[in-house]
């Protein structure tokens, strides 16, 4: 008969027997009395089952686990996105504060500023030329007693913010002798500065051997465009000190004389800008036979009036040099537009030299008057009060001549006729005509504040017939401003001139 084990005793060893940490005999023994006893058997079983509560508060416990790290995900996530958005709301805040209220600097190039001087008093008129954009304000810096330099911010324009000019008034405490925009003079001892005589300036330099400083004004004049390609030779070793320009090919015969006239124009400036040069040459082929142009100080000096190298030091005696050549506006042309432009010019002179002669012929002005004409018409010229309406033939044929009849308001003043056709030379496509008008043309010593001039054009073909070009057009009349035009259609279809 087997020993029979109490029951307390046999329950108190099955944490260590389910855990394995029981000997082999007192296994055998637990084993033998569970198999016997009904009640330590269903207790066994019992601690052998899952703690179901247990089990089910860590599954609660891992449950809440999850759902706090989903939370916690989902506000990170919120978090970033909202840092993101806030960022890409500052910095767009910052974006439109830029370029609608606070605006950016702008340079000459695409700001118009007008500078008009009374003793230490400056007001500035800023345009911008990119319609897109408007003036937001306009910023005064005295660089030295009475030289100002002007700089100007802008923004987009706004349906509220749409007025594409902006003035303001700026006081020193002494006598206004220069306004600057940048390296830009635009105004200088009572005279607006063109946009190419600053331009020329700026390339003043002392030696012609520098040859590096001596493309700059090169740039400027916009000399490789109308004398085509060139090599430069430069004699440094004697005075005087001399500068060469070899041109490529050959020249067309029949145009040598502008040419050369525009080679000299070249010279009297390249003379006035590089301090220590003596002559300027141009070496070239015509009809097959080696020509030289030479032009020195002293040429330079007896067309400007005065000393040619006094314009180193005074923009205002560049500016006349410049406007007295013409290279005002041929600066920015190709040859044939600066070609057809000289001929223009020469047939006006020549007509106005026929006029001149008529009145005197019909007794219809006395000496004394017409001196004083002619006095007016220099000063008009040298102080560039011209106005310049450049009309591009766009119509795919032939133009044999251009006339333009101008009025200021509602009163008619007078008409220009411009490129003449001749048998070898007619208006083609492509080409343009420049009318040039001066306050004196409208029987006026300056030009009048909002002034307007209305021009009518007519087209003559080939034949001689006249077609009247629709619409009319109005500019303003300001000076030193260059108007251009498109003209289009036919004389079947009608003519048509746009800006």
């Amino acid at each position: 008969m087997k020993n029979k084990l109490p029951c307390e005793l046999v329950r108190d060893l099955f944490p260590s027997y389910i855990d394995k940490l029981t000997s082999d005999v007192t296994n055998q023994l637990v084993e033998e009395h569970v198999s016997d006893c009904a009640d330590c058997k269903e207790a066994l079983s019992a601690m052998r089952e899952p703690d179901t509560a247990q089990e089910d508060m860590q599954e609660e416990i891992r449950g809440k686990e999850i759902d706090y790290l989903k939370k916690m995900r989902r506000r990170t996530r919120g978090v970033v996105i909202g840092s993101v958005l806030a960022v890409v709301v500052l910095f767009l805040c910052l974006w439109i504060g830029r370029v609608f209220v606070v605006g950016e600097k702008v340079g000459d190039g695409v700001v118009y500023c007008r500078a008009q001087v009374q003793g230490n008093v400056l007001d500035v008129t800023a345009t911008m030329v990119d319609s897109a954009r408007v003036p937001q304000d306009i910023y005064f810096t005295e660089e030295e007693p009475g030289v100002i330099n002007v700089s100007c911010k802008a923004v987009l324009c706004t349906p509220w913010n749409n007025c594409g000019v902006m003035t303001s008034e700026y006081t020193s405490a002494a006598d206004i002798k220069q306004v600057k925009m940048g390296d830009t003079i635009l105004w200088a001892d009572g005279k607006d500065i063109l946009a190419i005589t600053s331009s020329v300036y700026r390339t003043r330099h002392p030696y012609v051997g520098d040859m590096s400083a001596n493309a700059l004004p090169v740039a400027a004049l916009n000399m490789g465009s109308y004398l085509g390609g060139f090599a430069n030779e430069l004699q440094t070793e004697k005075e005087p000190y001399g500068w060469s320009f070899v041109l490529s090919g050959e020249q067309e015969e029949e145009h040598v004389a502008l040419k050369e006239a525009m080679m000299k124009s070249y010279a009297y400036v390249l003379l006035a800008v590089v301090e220590n040069l003596g002559e300027v040459s141009y070496e070239y082929e015509v009809a097959g036979k080696e020509s030289k142009l030479v032009v020195t100080v002293e040429d330079a000096s007896e067309f400007a009036g005065h000393d040619i190298k006094e314009c180193y030091d005074d923009i205002v005696l560049l500016q006349r040099l410049i406007q007295k050549t013409g290279l005002d506006g041929y600066a920015f042309m190709d040859a044939e537009e600066a070609l057809a432009l000289q001929q223009m010019e020469q047939a006006r002179e020549e007509a106005k030299r026929m006029d001149d002669v008529k009145l005197q012929l019909d007794e219809m002005t006395s000496a004394q008057q017409q001196e004083m004409l002619e006095a007016e018409f220099q000063r008009q010229l040298e102080d560039g009060k011209e106005i310049n309406v450049k009309i591009v033939n766009n119509t795919g044929a032939d133009i044999s001549m251009m006339g333009i009849s101008y009025s200021l308001g509602d009163e008619h003043k007078g008409t220009q006729a411009g490129g003449y056709a001749d048998e070898d030379r007619a208006i083609r496509p492509g080409d343009s005509m420049t009318f040039t008008f001066y306050p004196l043309d409208f029987e006026l010593s300056d030009w009048q504040n909002n002034a307007e001039i209305v021009l009518k054009a007519e087209v003559y073909d080939e034949e001689n017939n006249a077609f009247l070009v629709e619409p009319e057009f109005k500019i303003a009349a300001k000076e030193g401003a260059v108007y251009t035009y498109i003209l289009s259609g036919s004389a079947a279809d009608g003519y048509v001139i746009e800006q």
